[in-house]
């Protein structure tokens, strides 16, 4: 159990109960707490909060004489009967007949004290739970006008799981708790969401400053004592090592309450469903039980009183009165009980037609019917009318009655458990009228199974085949069966297409709302006019319509271009489309440039602020979840990086390395450690670096600082530390972004098909270094001697700059922030000193350059004019 054999057996000597001080011969010199009184010392007319009072007990016997020796166990407790609070006070045996008691007045209010005492040698029925006479005061506590005001914060966080918050401004107060945790836990939650004393005491720094307040009572008093035992040495092993760090800490044990836990008969009948479904997850065994106590008569547990007995004579007496009236309201009370067994519902019918759910409507022989029922009809009795009201003789609009499988719904859409009534549904739900539903879906053959979708492509085929050779004679079988699986689904308001050739892409429907039908995976909604799917003539649709789904223009505006591409990225399609970008600039105007150049001007824009308003991390970034982010803007910027590497071959290798492998691989190959080091901030990376090397030469508040940052749970020492820090790097890397992982995952799987080694070949192929930039810069095979001079200024400007300024030397020249091309051209041009500037082309990659420069600060100064601007203006020359 953790604790010594010595140490078990003091503590099963402590729970023994005491011998008595004297044996006495009969029950007449015992202790009597009819006899016994109390006194309060120096009573006060009202008290703070916060303040103790002072009790003496004397003890007497039942000849009412004064006990001269001790060893009686008394129970002193203050309680309020509005706040059902009570508190429970400290009682000292002065081995003489007198006791004194301590309480502590935690709450403003009044005040009841009833003293309980059991005599320890004849601890009889007839003692137990008898109340001292003492003086009978009702203490007033009056608020404590230096006490604190404490505002509980909301965290949006989960009641029953927490942390929850409060704060104190006035007195600096911060107040961090948690709710009851198991087994005092009823509700089904995740198993992060279970927090332990222990193991949260060993999260707190401490310090002279903080108070820690816990209580496990309620929490054990189900379980035997061994077990108790267990768990306090736990807490106490926990406690020990935070007053060791932190031996200034305040450390509070609050003594359990006296509620006990009880659910009866009466109390299920005035609990609601939810409350309920916290014992009884089961729908059904909740209205089992439910009908089950409404049955059940309660037993006399005790016997009338006399205010009880003249209830029931009274009740009896007007019973006889009435009997002369029973006949004529006898009719009347039949009536009455016979509407009361019959009850209004709704029935509507829903259909499962190849994995397409939804409520069929009126107009197709569906709707929502209202109808009367016995409030005893099950399962099979709602299935019976509601075959009648919609497979009228067998027959419906879907088809016949025997080629369904059939099923009822509650009102949840759930399936209807076969044994329960209706009546037992409206006792719980307490809904003013109950909707079920028919569910219904075709009872598919063998032939029917093995079919695929080729096959179905080929009926379509055949049975469309003389329109198609009518219109397209010359074309040959290839060309046939491209065009003949194209599929227009028409209704009233909108047109959709859909091509065998962008099947992959997943199809798009256009659904209407409506507060009858529920939707799965969506279809074309039926609209009133247009009730089924029409095969639309290719022949009779523009040919070039197709074509035009290839191609997309991107509307891109400067001052939210990171939301525009979002949006547009939200289409599953455009990963497959050709784009044409066209930018509006902060004054409202198009952007005159165009081509490949401003492409990959887009994606880097775009990745540079996803890394500003998207990730944490220095040199090397993880995303973070945001609130405003569902799982469609982050597949949203999935595709924008699938769609850059297939048209750019551009990465974000910003973007942790590790993070990529466990999308691409579900593996980690890079060394976490190493890019934890690049992920952490400078300071931080200093500190892991020297611990690592000499743990003992660390700044400790500084190592344990960093480590409570990363939320580190373990004891920090020079063998544990790299075991830790791979740990972190795996919990910041990997775990917090898993998310946003799986999202990006489903956008790129088997379209991105790269080996390890690829991946890290390309990361260090696109990081631009002055070396790689220098290499890239082709000049002229013939240069006079000032070119010759700019271009060594050129040369130089780029080995000085840092790589912040490199990433923007290459996206002006190129487009791109990352070395994406494989040569950049420098030419030369005659400009004035009021023109002079350097011009790039990026869709072309050439850099032009006047050759007037009279030094390098002169050059430098207005390169770096060019590069700080803000925005580049592109121009088609």
């Amino acid at each position: 159990m953790g604790i010594s054999d010595e140490e078990w057996e003091r503590l099963q000597k402590a729970l023994e109960w005491p011998k008595p001080d004297q044996e006495i011969p009969h029950l007449n010199l015992s202790t009597s707490p009819v006899h016994s009184t109390f006194s309060i010392v120096g009573l006060k007319k009202s008290y703070e909060v916060g303040e103790n009072i002072s009790v003496i007990i004397t003890a007497r016997d039942h000849n009412n004489n004064l006990k001269t020796y001790g060893g009686d166990f008394f129970k002193a407790k203050l309680f309020n009967s509005e706040l059902k609070a009570n508190v429970y006070g400290e009682v000292v045996d002065h081995r003489n007949g007198t006791y004194s008691v301590t309480l502590l007045l935690p709450w403003e209010g009044s005040l009841e004290n009833p003293l309980n005492a059991f005599e320890k040698q004849f601890f009889a029925k007839a003692l137990t739970n008898v109340p001292i006479t003492g003086d009978k005061q009702i203490i007033n506590v009056l608020p404590n006008t230096a006490g604190i005001g404490l505002k509980r914060m909301n965290l949006h966080t989960p009641r029953l799981a927490g942390p929850l918050m409060a704060v104190e401004l006035r007195n600096n107060i911060i107040i961090h708790w948690r709710p009851h945790g198991v087994p005092l836990r009823f509700t089904i939650m995740p198993m992060t969401d279970l927090h332990y004393i222990a193991n949260e005491i060993d999260k707190i720094a401490g310090g002279p400053h903080v108070v820690v307040v816990f209580t496990i009572v309620a929490h054990l008093v189900f379980h035997p004592v061994t077990f108790f035992v267990h768990k306090v040495d736990k807490i106490r092993q926990s406690v020990v090592a935070l007053l060791s760090r932190a031996p200034q800490t305040t450390v509070v044990i609050k003594s359990g309450n006296t509620a006990g836990l009880k659910i009866d008969r009466e109390v299920i009948l005035l609990m609601d469903d939810a409350d309920l479904a916290k014992y009884l997850p089961s729908y059904g065994d909740r209205i089992a039980l439910i009908h089950f106590c409404r049955r059940q008569t309660p037993s006399a547990k005790r016997k009338l009183g006399l205010f009880e007995k003249l209830k029931e004579k009274m009740k009896l007496r007007k019973e006889a009165n009435g009997d002369e009236q029973e006949p004529q309201t006898s009719n009347k009370k039949a009536s009455c009980k016979a509407k009361s067994c019959k009850r209004n519902i709704e029935i509507g019918w829903i259909h499962n037609e190849n994995g397409v759910i939804k409520q069929v409507r009126a107009r197709q022989g569906g709707g929502t019917r209202k109808l009367q029922i016995n409030t005893e009809a099950r399962h099979d009795d709602i299935l019976k009318e509601g075959k009648a009201l919609f497979f009228q003789n067998g027959n419906s609009t879907k088809g016949q009655e025997s080629d369904f499988e059939f099923e009822v719904w509650d009102f949840k859409q759930n399936p209807l458990p076969i044994d329960v009534s209706v009546g037992m549904i409206y006792n719980t739900v307490k809904l003013p009228i109950l909707r079920f539903y028919i569910a219904t879906r075709p009872i598919l053959s063998l032939t029917e199974e093995s079919s695929d979708e080729p096959d179905q492509a080929g009926d379509i085929s055949d049975s469309d085949s003389t329109k198609v050779d009518d219109c397209s004679q010359s074309e040959n079988l290839s060309e046939l069966e491209e065009t003949v699986p194209d599929v227009f689904f028409v209704s009233d308001e909108d047109v959709s297409l859909h091509s065998s050739e962008d099947h992959h892409a997943g199809m798009q429907f256009n659904v209407s709302s409506d507060p009858e039908i529920t939707f799965g995976p969506q279809q074309p909604t039926e609209e009133d006019f247009l009730s089924d799917t029409v095969i639309h003539d290719p022949c009779d649709s523009p040919q070039n319509v197709p074509n035009d789904l290839q191609n997309r223009n991107l509307t891109i505006h400067y001052s939210h271009s990171f939301n525009d591409m979002i949006e547009a990225f939200s289409d599953h399609e455009i990963v497959t489309q050709s784009l044409t970008v066209k930018r509006i600039l902060p004054n409202n105007s198009e952007e005159a440039g165009s081509g490949p150049g401003v492409l990959r001007d887009v994606y880097s824009n775009f990745w540079s602020d996803f890394y500003e308003h998207c990730t944490i991390g220095t040199s090397v970034k993880v995303p973070f979840l945001r609130h405003d982010f569902s799982s469609d803007k982050w597949k949203a910027v999935g595709r924008v990086l699938l769609k850059g590497f297939k048209d750019c071959k551009y990465i974000p290798i910003k973007i942790a390395q590790p993070l990529f492998e466990e999308i691409l691989f579900g593996v980690v190959y890079t060394d976490l450690k190493a890019t934890f080091l690049k992920f952490v901030s400078c300071q931080e990376r200093d500190v892991l670096n020297q611990a690592l090397n000499d743990f003992s030469s660390v700044d400790m508040d500084e190592l344990l600082d960093i480590m409570n940052t990363y939320e580190c749970r373990r004891m920090v020492t020079a063998s544990s530390l790299p075991g830790i820090i791979d740990e972190i790097a795996h919990k910041e890397l990997i775990q917090k972004p898993m998310f946003v992982i799986d999202c990006w995952r489903e956008v790129t799987k088997d379209l991105i098909s790269l080996s390890c080694e690829e991946i890290q070949q390309l990361y260090k192929d696109l990081k631009p270094t002055p070396k790689k930039v220098t290499g890239l810069l082709k000049f002229p095979s013939e240069m006079s001697e000032n070119q010759t001079e700019v271009a060594n200024h050129l040369k130089r400007y780029i080995r000085e700059i840092d790589e912040d300024k490199l990433c923007r030397f290459l996206r002006f020249c190129t487009g791109s922030d990352l070395v994406v091309t494989e040569a950049i051209q420098v030419e030369f041009t005659i400009q004035t000193d009021f023109t002079r500037r350097p011009i790039g082309h990026t869709c072309g990659m050439v850099l032009e350059l006047s050759d007037s420069y009279d030094n390098f600060p002169q050059f430098r100064a207005e390169f770096n004019c060019v590069l700080e601007s803000n925005i580049w203006v592109m121009d088609i020359v």
